[in-house]
C-alpha cells in the first residue's frame, strides 16, 4: 500500500524536479529547468542551493553515498560527482549506458541507473564500470526512475502511475498504485519512509509504503 503522508509545494521555488536524494538528515532536489540543486529540511524549508556546471535541462536524478551528490549528464551520458556546496569532484563516463538515464541510485556499495529507453536496470561500481544489466522490458509501460528502499529497488511507472519493487537479486516482488501522485519522476528513501518528486505540480512528497 502507497501513502502519502505529507505533501510540500515546491513549485515557487522550482519546477520540473527530476531528482531526489536523502544525506542523512536533509533532501537534495534537482530542479531541471532552473539547472539548480537545492538542499531541503524534512519540512519542505529550503536551507541551500548551487547551480549546476552546465545549463540547458541536461541534468536528471539524484544519488548520495554518505559523502557526494551524483547525477546524471544525460547528453553525453555521464555522471557528476559534487561536494555539498556544489564543487564538481569528479565525473565518469557511464559504460554500457545507450539510451537516455532519468535515474540513480546508491545501495551502500553500488550505483543502479535505470535506462528508460530500453527498460533496463543497470548495477555499476564507484567508477562507473558497468557490472550488471537487467532487463525489465516485461512490464508495460514507461519506467521513469529507481530508488533503493530497506534492501529493494524501487522502479517508477508514469505510464501505469505504478511502482514496482525488485529484490536485491533485481527480481520483481510487487507493484502497487502510486496514485495521487500522476508523475513521480524520483524517488528516495530516509531508512524508514520514501519521499518524492511529482513533476506534474511541483511537490514533494512524504511517503510510507507497505
Amino acid at each position: 500500500m502507497f501513502n502519502v503522508i505529507k505533501g510540500f509545494d515546491l513549485s515557487a521555488i522550482g519546477t520540473l524536479p527530476t531528482g531526489i536524494a536523502f544525506d542523512g538528515r536533509n533532501l537534495w532536489i534537482l530542479f531541471s529547468t532552473s539547472d539548480r540543486i537545492y538542499c531541503f529540511n524534512r519540512d519542505g524549508y529550503p536551507i541551500s542551493s548551487f547551480v549546476l556546471p552546465i545549463l540547458g535541462s541536461v541534468f536528471r536524478g539524484l544519488a548520495f553515498d554518505g559523502k557526494y551528490i551524483y547525477s546524471i549528464y544525460q547528453t553525453l551520458k555521464q555522471v557528476y560527482i559534487f561536494d555539498i556546496n556544489g564543487a564538481v569532484v569528479n565525473s565518469f563516463s557511464i559504460s554500457g549506458m545507450v539510451g537516455a538515464s532519468h535515474g540513480i541510485c546508491f545501495n551502500g556499495k553500488y550505483f543502479v541507473l535505470i535506462d528508460i529507453t530500453n527498460s533496463r536496470l543497470q548495477l555499476y561500481d564507484r567508477d562507473f564500470n558497468l557490472i550488471k544489466l537487467v532487463d525489465i522490458s516485461g512490464s508495460t509501460g514507461l519506467f521513469q526512475t529507481v530508488g533503493f528502499h530497506n534492501g529493494n529497488y524501487l522502479v517508477t511507472n508514469t505510464t501505469l502511475d505504478t511502482l514496482t519493487s525488485f529484490n536485491s537479486d533485481f527480481l520483481p516482488i510487487s507493484q502497487i498504485s502510486c496514485s495521487p501522485i500522476g508523475a513521480l519522476k524520483s524517488i528516495t528513501s530516509d531508512g524508514k519512509d520514501i519521499w518524492c518528486t511529482d513533476n506534474s505540480n511541483g511537490f514533494m512528497y512524504h511517503c510510507s509504503i507497505s
